[in-house]
């Protein structure tokens, strides 16, 4: 009897600017976020996959949960879903509903015209994939290795290339916040009621990150820093698995600027993602 051929579903997600309207008056303008995206989505047409690329002003938050629930119900056992972002990261301070005497921080990806809040993908989106789909997320930002709650530091050196952080600064988040605290409020008591739902992530879950939670992730004109170190680390083709690529980018970037780090999350095994090629429908 013959294997059912896997799929492959990918979302690249560039966002050189954001809408003022909604962050408060800040564009968070950035030069190479949407050439990051495109970098990737060949590289995920090479490998076979079906892409999506939403750039910039399409970069909606709304246009992104569209296809990554269209997604879900595409998808079985083994198949694979690529996710990857490039823009500006964020980290919200918000007030616990259930003890309000307590603040709390996550950790966000900026999209064109919302901020996405990491515990929106654990709580409402990762749950829609079935048992054993696999989703490989590659995160471009600030703190995108706080998406899945890493601790760590930050090292700088100005003079390196690579100067230009994708931080959106604090005190923009918390001004976009206030502004739209009714929208965020509502998605964290959405988030709150299902995470008391306990429905668990059945698919397993790797999140390729541009550094640690404390860090920021840095950009030029042509390629952010950490896709730069990716794509040389993939056309040089020195690994073999998941771990080996990760651990080769880790290797061969400036080891001052930022530490990519992998994660896993999800009840299914590990070793659909770590023991495969990375990106390998």
């Amino acid at each position: 009897m013959l294997m059912a051929e896997k799929k492959g579903l990918s979302l690249h997600i560039g966002v050189n600017a954001v809408d003022p309207g909604h962050y408060n008056g800040w564009a968070g303008e950035l030069d190479s976020c949407e050439n990051d995206a495109i970098t990737m989505e060949r590289i995920a047409s090479e490998c076979g996959y079906q892409t999506k690329l939403l750039l910039t002003r399409d970069a909606t938050k709304q246009n992104a949960i569209d296809t990554i629930s269209q997604y879900a119900s595409e998808l079985s056992a083994e198949d694979i879903f690529l996710f990857t972002f490039s823009g500006h990261g964020g980290r919200v301070i918000h007030v616990d509903m259930q003890n309000p005497e307590f603040e709390l921080l996550d950790e966000t990806l900026c999209f064109y015209d919302e901020m996405l809040i990491d515990d929106e993908l654990k709580s409402l989106y990762w749950p829609l994939f079935q048992k054993n789909v696999r989703i490989q997320c590659v995160f471009d930002s600030c703190n995108s290795g706080g998406m899945y709650k890493y601790r760590g530091g930050v090292v700088r050196k100005e003079a390196d290339p690579w100067n230009t952080p994708k931080h959106a600064p604090m005190p923009v988040i918390r001004e976009t916040y206030e502004k739209n605290k009714g929208l965020y409020q509502k998605i964290t008591q959405k988030i709150e009621k299902m995470s008391k739902e306990k429905k668990e992530i059945q698919a397993i879950v790797g999140i390729l990150a541009a550094c640690l939670e404390h860090q920021v992730a840095f950009a030029d004109h042509d390629h952010s820093l950490f896709t730069e170190y990716l794509l040389k680390t993939w056309e040089g083709r020195e690994f073999g698995n998941l771990d080996e690529f990760c651990a080769e980018i880790i290797n061969s970037m400036p080891d001052h600027r930022q530490t990519p780090n992998l994660q896993l999350i999800g009840n299914a095994s590990e070793d659909l993602l770590r023991k495969r090629k990375p990106f390998e429908i």
